[in-house]
Order: structure tokens, then C-alpha cells, then sequence
């Protein structure tokens, strides 16, 4: 579904690259969670998947069409929830009607029937990022990009959140790449977790996350496994 080849990118000015022979695969129904320090360049990595940005070396090749999803839901604080998923089916070739009622189907498939009128500083945080999901299922979208997008949540919410994702990836056969800074979400999500290091931007890790789903953010298999990679990260930010 993605396949990353020797991927190179520059950014004029620089003198070293932001990723260098960067090479990732991630089957058809995959989760991938990527986690790195600051200015690795996980995000570049995001936006050569997308087709947001084109390596100066390397192949990519994505079979679907992806969207991506960040820290900021990026909706439009005009619109409802409902129009804003809306948008995303106006090119399905749907009445007004069952556009309207395909956002309601989906909207609802992510907890948020009955607030599909409200616009967006009406809900919360974890409401639009449902609503940013819900909108990317509207796409047609297989593939999902997330950058972070958790990360400004709370506690409690970003837990009810990973089981909604995990969810929806299974009942969808979606391909996921997962950002995060947070390698206890990194686990509790992803089938597999890489670690990228800068300097310039490269993946030097590869961990396989075999525990069955749902996981237990607090169970001694996920904190072991944490603690490995944690490890790995600081050895990788401050050379010990």
C-alpha cells in the first residue's frame, strides 16, 4: 500500500538534508506508528507520502489516495459538523440529501450523534478530531496520515480516542502512518513502531508490537516495550 525507497529531501539553504535514504513499507491495512525526537523529520516524511513534497531522490509509491489528519482538525469554523463533512462528498456524485445523510452515518459512527448542527468552537477537542476522522472516512480516503493529532488532548480523551481509531481501522481496512512524540501512544496503537533519528532524518529502529488489540496503555507489555524504545530515542538524542 506505501513503499518508501532510499527517500532523499533537501530544503534550499540547508546544508544537510532533512531525510536521507529514508526506506518504509506499510502493508495494505497496516499501522504504522513513527515516533522520533523533535526535527527528525517526521512530519517531511507525512507530506512525501501525501505528495505534499517531492524527494530529490528515492521512489514513493501509495496506492490510495491519502488524507491527513494533524494536531489542528483544520475545519471550517463556519460550517456545522455535518457540512464540514459534507465537503468531502461533494465529488461522490450524491443528492444533497444522502450527502447530508452520509455525514450524519458517519458522524454517528464516531460518538457524535446529535451534534452534527454545532459548529466547531461548539465542540471539543476530541469532537473535531472525530469530526476531522469523519471526514476523512467521507474522502474515500484508505489511507491515513496522522501528525500528532492527539496531542493537545487530555488524558482521559486521548484514551477514549485511541480505541475509536483503532475501531475504525479494523472496521475499515484503512493503512494508517501515526505520528507521535508520546512512544506509550505509539504502542498502544501501532502493529509495528520505527524511530527516526535526525541529523539528517533516517529510520535506525524497528520495534513489532505483538500484543492484541485493545491494549492497556498501563499494562507491563506495553511499558516494557516503551522503556526499550524510550531508551533508544535518548541514546539517539544525546549519543550515549
Amino acid at each position: 500500500m506505501i513503499s518508501l525507497s532510499n527517500i532523499t529531501i533537501a530544503f534550499g539553504g540547508q546544508s544537510m538534508p532533512v531525510l536521507a535514504g529514508v526506506s518504509l513499507a506499510v502493508e495494505e491495512g497496516g499501522f504504522v506508528s513513527v515516533v522520533g525526537a523533535s526535527g527528525c523529520g517526521k512530519s517531511t516524511l507525512l507530506n512525501v507520502i501525501a505528495g505534499l513534497e517531492k524527494p530529490h531522490a528515492g521512489s514513493v509509491n501509495v496506492e490510495s489516495r491519502p488524507s491527513l489528519i494533524f494536531q489542528d482538525p483544520a475545519l471550517f469554523a463556519w460550517l456545522s459538523a455535518r457540512d464540514n463533512v459534507v465537503l468531502a462528498l461533494h465529488d461522490k456524485g450524491l443528492r444533497r440529501a444522502d450527502q447530508r445523510n452520509e455525514a450524519d452515518r458517519l458522524l454517528s459512527l464516531m460518538g457524535l450523534a446529535g451534534e452534527e448542527n454545532k459548529r466547531p468552537h461548539e465542540l471539543s477537542g476530541g469532537m473535531r478530531q472525530r469530526v476531522a476522522m469523519a471526514r476523512a472516512i467521507a474522502r474515500g480516503s484508505r489511507v491515513l496520515l496522522m501528525d500528532e493529532p492527539f496531542s493537545a488532548l487530555d488524558a482521559i480523551t486521548r484514551d477514549v480516542l485511541h480505541d475509536e481509531l483503532v475501531t475504525l481501522w479494523k472496521e475499515h481496512g484503512l493503512t494508517i502512518v501515526f505520528v507521535t512524540h508520546n512512544v506509550r501512544e505509539a504502542v498502544t496503537l501501532g502493529q509495528r513502531v520505527v524511530l527516526m533519528a535526525a541529523r539528517p532524518g533516517r529510520v535506525v529502529a524497528e520495534w513489532r508490537i505483538d500484543e492484541a488489540y485493545p491494549r492497556d496503555p498501563s499494562s507491563d507489555y506495553v511499558h516494557v516495550v516503551e522503556r526499550d524504545i524510550t531508551g533508544a530515542l535518548k541514546k539517539e538524542v544525546v549519543g550515549v
